[in-house]
C-alpha cells in the first residue's frame, strides 16, 4: 500500500511539474534562483534545473528518474543498483548529507547531487 501511495504522490508531483510550468530544463532559462540536480553514476553525469522550492531531495529525484527505494534507502536509479561495492549518496551544496533524502526541504539555490559511488567497504 505504500509502495502505490508514494507511486500516486511521485505521479501527481510530476504532473503538477511538468503541466504547471515548474519545471524549467536545461535548456530553459528562469529568473530568481533555481535548484540544480546532479545525477552522477559511473561515467555519466545528467545536470538538471528546476524553478522550485519546498520538495524533498527525493521526490525532486524521482519526479524526472526512475527511483527504487526500500524504507527511504535509495535502492536504484534509472536502473542502476546498489551493490557491495557501490551505494547511492547524496550531497546538498557540496556536503554529504547524513540522513534520508526524503527528509531534505529543497531551498532555491540548492545544488542536490545525486552519486553512485564506492561504499566504505568496497
Amino acid at each position: 500500500m505504500k509502495g502505490v501511495l508514494t507511486l500516486t504522490v511521485l505521479a501527481a508531483l510530476v504532473a503538477i511539474l511538468a503541466f504547471g510550468g515548474y519545471v524549467v530544463g536545461s535548456k530553459g532559462v528562469s529568473s530568481g534562483k533555481q535548484v540544480t540536480l546532479i545525477v552522477s553514476t559511473l561515467g555519466k553525469t545528467s545536470t538538471e534545473h528546476f524553478d522550485i522550492d519546498g520538495f524533498t531531495a527525493l521526490d525532486l529525484l524521482g519526479s524526472t528518474h526512475d527511483v527504487k527505494t526500500i524504507a527511504d534507502y535509495i535502492k536504484c536509479v534509472d536502473g542502476i543498483c546498489v551493490s557491495k561495492e557501490y551505494a547511492w549518496s547524496y550531497y546538498v551544496n557540496g556536503k554529504l548529507v547524513p540522513r534520508s533524502a526524503s527528509t531534505y526541504l529543497v531551498k532555491r539555490g540548492d545544488i542536490i547531487e545525486f552519486r553512485f559511488e564506492k561504499t566504505w567497504g568496497g
